[in-house]
């Protein structure tokens, strides 16, 4: 019974770990899909750059750009087997700094698991920000974790706990004199969401999402599999600021920091930071956006893959993203065009919608 409760369960954590990572070695995959329309169409660029309430996700740090507070929701069917995800989060400004939450989940019950699956992972995660500075930001959050699979009748259902946590850093308003800023008099203030004066020229931010030394337990109490530690280091620039104009551009590149022995045995949060550089970084993404009159923003980027061979979606390991904006900045609907995950032959719309208040 257990051998056969163990292939299934092995067989879907092999799935899932494909469609996002080519060459994972971590479970909860699903934590390494970025959510946001706008981020998206940005190719992902955003932890440098995250002035939104994604900044949930990306870089915590970056919810000190929140004047008081925000919300969003982002669904979207993931391929080949549609599988259905949702990222929703908010924020509020307090007297001693941003509070906020937020909700991932994706379904992963293609048929062939059961004929009435109920399998999902899901991570809940409470997050803070605080201004240290001028010129600097500091941000985490706590996630508690969640993969459960509905096994075929007769068998007992396979359901893992971790609880992991984020650090984000933000380094700002360096070179200021670098953006070409000017403000309209006569410009009315409700279109702006916030004034860019802390986000002036170049900001570097990094960020380390999923650390911790709790495992997923699937079967086995005397084996774990780690979850998609990562590190993000991102470089951002706002090179015009005004009323009628601005253009914001952002790159980053990321690393996976999981890595196991000969034997299949991962190690350490803390070794992993040490032993998993092998290959280089795994990711490489830039992007820009060119905003109109505080109200259209036209979005593009590239998402690529590094040191991945190609996956079952086709020979290409990178992709151009774009996307659009409308609305004033505070209440804003965001759409993107790219394929989900990456490489993937079906390119689609995703629209979300995002308040900053």
């Amino acid at each position: 019974m257990f051998k056969t409760i163990s292939l299934l369960t092995v067989s879907m954590l092999a799935l899932l770990s494909t469609l996002t990572f080519a060459q994972s070695e971590a479970t909860a995959t699903f934590l390494g899909i970025p959510p946001g329309s706008r981020a998206n169409a940005m190719g992902a660029a955003q932890t440098a750059l995250a002035d939104d309430i994604y900044a949930l996700y990306f870089n915590p740090a970056g919810l000190v750009h929140l004047r008081k507070g925000g919300a969003s929701f982002f669904h979207h069917d993931y391929s080949p087997f549609e599988l259905p995800i949702t990222f929703a989060g908010a924020a509020y400004r307090s007297k001693s700094g941003i509070l906020g939450v937020a909700l991932n989940n994706i379904n992963i019950s293609p048929n062939f698991v059961s004929e009435n699956p109920d399998s999902y992972d899901r991570s809940l995660q409470v997050n803070y920000a605080l201004r240290l500075s001028p010129k600097m930001a500091l941000g985490g959050a706590v996630k508690w974790v969640r993969s459960h699979f509905d096994e075929p009748p007769g068998l007992p259902d396979v359901t893992a706990n971790a609880v992991c946590a984020d650090v984000g850093i933000l380094v700002q308003n360096l070179l200021p004199h670098w953006t070409f800023h000017r403000r309209s008099e006569t410009f009315p203030d409700d279109f702006r969401k916030f004034d860019r004066q802390s986000f002036q020229g170049l900001s570097l931010g990094l960020a380390l999402l999923n650390t911790g030394p709790d495992r997923m337990v699937y079967i086995d109490e005397n084996q774990g599999d780690p979850l998609p530690q990562i590190l993000r280091l991102g470089a951002a620039f706002n090179a015009i600021d005004m009323d009628e104009v601005g253009v914001l551009l952002a790159l980053d590149i990321d690393k996976e920091l999981v890595e196991r022995d000969d034997n299949g045995h991962p190690d350490g949060f803390v070794e992993s930071w040490f032993t998993s550089w092998e290959d280089g970084f795994d990711n490489l993404r830039f992007g820009a956006e060119i905003n109109l009159y505080h109200i259209f923003a036209f979005r593009f980027g590239r998402d690529e893959y590094l040191n991945s061979p190609p996956s079952l979606f086709g020979d290409s390991t990178s992709e151009w993203t774009f996307g659009l904006g409308f609305g004033p900045e505070w209440a804003r609907v965001n759409l993107v065009h790219r394929s989900f995950p990456i490489a993937a032959s079906n390119e689609n719309w995703v629209v979300d919608f995002v308040l900053s208040y």
